[in-house]
């Protein structure tokens, strides 16, 4: 009755936000060193937001108290009180909210700061998460994305289905849009088994492989860095090559 039905679910909802922007806050801060503090405050701020919501309970208490007992004035400080508390998990959530949003720009300019040069035509970006071969960008064969490696730990995975049609040559490149980036890329099969893998120990190094593969076939690739110490902006094609010679299909006696 003192706090209020919309204040209450203000706080709810609130809670559940700063729960994913702490979420969010993790994914982005804390694999990197050098944002460790950068996380810790992130954690301040969250038991910041606890603090606030138990200083809600102790006024909504003390109202209570305060209505039970008739005593007017001390219902009346509560219920000012009630009123400050939400005031400041309010602010304490928007103030946390904007935070992340700005570490978000800040990690995407980290990552993406190199733009590509004017004869490449680049068609997609990469999108997040997809650090995982469960989480991954579906990529269309011969088009330039760009994507970045935004913290040490970072991983890109892609995936692409190949054309149905003659078998033929296809070829991955990796074209380094950085001075950082130490690349290593990896090449999962159609049954996600890992097939192949090679990097360049030399930052701003770029990478290429070839493979031959079924018609239909669907296949994915990882993108790191050689040493998890490295950061930086690339762009990535598989593109095919267009080996096949003009006979083809001729397997069969038909």
């Amino acid at each position: 009755m003192h706090l209020g039905k919309e204040n209450l679910w203000e706080l709810s909802e609130r809670a559940q936000l700063l729960a994913l922007d702490l979420k969010s806050c993790c994914q982005l801060l804390y694999a990197s060193e050098d944002n460790r503090q950068e996380f810790l405050q992130c954690k301040a701020t969250a038991r910041r937001y606890e603090t606030n919501v138990d200083a809600v309970v102790s006024q909504v208490q003390a109202a209570i108290v305060a209505e039970t007992a008739q005593l007017a004035d001390k219902l009346g400080a509560a219920t000012r009180g009630i009123a400050e508390a939400v005031a400041a998990a309010r602010a304490t959530s928007k103030t946390f909210s904007e935070r992340v949003v700005e570490i978000r720009k800040e990690q995407a300019m980290a990552r993406l700061d190199v733009l590509p040069p004017q004869h490449v035509e680049v068609e997609a970006q990469e999108r997040e998460s997809n650090d995982d071969i469960l989480t991954t960008n579906v990529v269309e064969l011969g088009i330039w994305i760009t994507g970045g490696i935004g913290h040490p730990s970072d991983d890109d995975f892609y995936t692409f289905t190949l054309p149905n049609g003659p078998r033929d040559i296809f070829r991955v490149e990796l074209e380094n849009h950085s001075t950082t980036l130490e690349p290593e890329l990896h090449y999962y099969d159609s049954r996600k088994s890992h097939t192949r893998g090679l990097s360049n120990g030399t930052t701003g190094a770029d990478l290429s492989y070839e493979f031959v593969a079924e018609p239909g076939s669907r296949h994915h690739l990882q993108v790191r860095n050689d040493d998890r110490a490295t950061t930086g902006a690339y762009l990535l094609r598989i593109a095919p090559r267009n080996a096949y010679d003009a006979f083809e299909p001729n397997d069969t006696v038909l």
